[in-house]
Parts: structure tokens; sequence; C-alpha cells
């Protein structure tokens, strides 16, 4: 008897996989989509919302037809752990396994002593752009949008899927910017450095962006 054996190379065929670092917007996206589109679990029981690289195995074993990349500042999104209170959480969602530092970010102050003290970037949100934005560079099929121009990001939505969008944005809460406030000024102008490059990455990006519709 001759079996007829079937190997899978994916788990699961999506349309879409909206990812971010997290604290930048991308539920909201999530919220306006879900029911609409094939994309990955608003509240990430897939893993694959705050997905920390393409390189990872869960990413191969799925595949998607489009990737958006939701960006914000990267300050106030770090914040909005904090605040939520899953900080350490969030950053070993997002930091590649090699560069987690736990007890040099359990509280924002430690995050920001040693961030100064360091002058690096160690919660992992750099890390976790640059990866996007690699993959990006090679793929025509993934955008990086910033969230602040929301506009954009719907507009990038409305043509992949031919779908009209309705959308409200909610403010951000008031205890992030009291926190943010509280921050030292060298730690925000550290992030506010970051942000302004990343920004010109996102919009060089665009000039270069050739998304295909999904149908």
């Amino acid at each position: 008897m001759k079996f007829k054996l079937i190997n899978r190379d994916v788990f699961h065929e999506y349309d879409l996989l909206l990812v971010s670092a997290g604290g930048s917007g991308c539920t909201t996206i999530h919220k306006l989509l879900d029911g609409k589109v094939r994309k990955n679990h608003t509240d990430d029981i897939d893993y694959l919302k705050h997905l920390s690289s393409p390189e990872q195995n869960i990413y191969l074993m799925n595949r998607f037809k489009s990737v958006i990349y939701i960006y914000n500042d990267p300050l106030l999104s770090i914040i909005s752990h904090y605040r939520r209170g899953w900080a350490q959480m969030q950053h070993k969602k997002i930091a590649n396994a090699s560069d987690l530092v736990l007890d040099k970010i359990n509280t924002i102050e430690k995050l920001q002593e040693n961030t100064l003290k360091l002058k690096k970037e160690i919660f992992g949100i750099q890390q976790h752009f640059l990866n996007w934005v690699n993959l990006s560079d090679k793929r025509s099929n993934v955008a990086i949008v910033d969230f602040r121009d929301v506009n954009d990001t719907i507009i990038v939505i409305e043509s992949l899927f031919e779908k009209k969008i309705n959308y409200n944005i909610v403010e951000r809460s008031p205890k992030t910017k009291n926190i943010l406030n509280g921050l030292d000024k060298k730690m925000v102008e550290f992030y506010s450095e970051l942000d302004k490059s990343n920004v010109d990455k996102i919009d060089k990006l665009k000039l270069t962006r050739n998304l295909t519709r999904v149908s």
C-alpha cells in the first residue's frame, strides 16, 4: 500500500501580520481590522504581535502576504509598559535573547540610570525597530508606518485590502505624560535623537514602498 504524505511548510497563512514593539497604537489598528482581514491575533495569543525579529522560527513557520510594522515615539511607548506594569515582560518579548538585561530595566529609574550610564538603548525597542526595517529593505510586502502619521497608516491598509476604515484615535494616558515629565532631560533627549533618526528611515522607505494589493 502506498501512502501519500503531505508535508506542510507553514502552520497558517495570513493576509497580514501587524507587528510592533508595543505601546505604539498597534492594538488600535488591530481592532479596526478585526473580522475584516486574516491577520494575527489582536490579543497576541499567537505570540506574533510583538515578535522580536523576522528571523524567529515562529515567523518562518507561518506565511504572511503583507507585514505592517507600527512605529511610534519610542520613549512614550516604553513608559506605557511601565505604567501598565509589564515592562519586564515586554522587554523579554521584543529584545533579542542575547540582549536581555532584566536587572537593568526592572524599574524606569533603573532604565534611565543604565541608559545614561551606558549611553545606549537597552530596553530593546530600537533593535526591534531595526530588525523589521531590515526586513522592509529586503521585501516589498513590508511597510513601516508611524502611528503619529495615522492618515498614512490608514492609507496603507485601505490600499492593501480595498476596505474603507473608519477610525477615532484615542489619546495617550495622562499618566504616561506625567511619567515623561519626571524623567531626566538627558534621557528625553537621548530617545528624541533616536526617534528623529528612525522617522528619517521611515520617510525614505515610503519612497520605495511597493505593496501588492491583497485579494
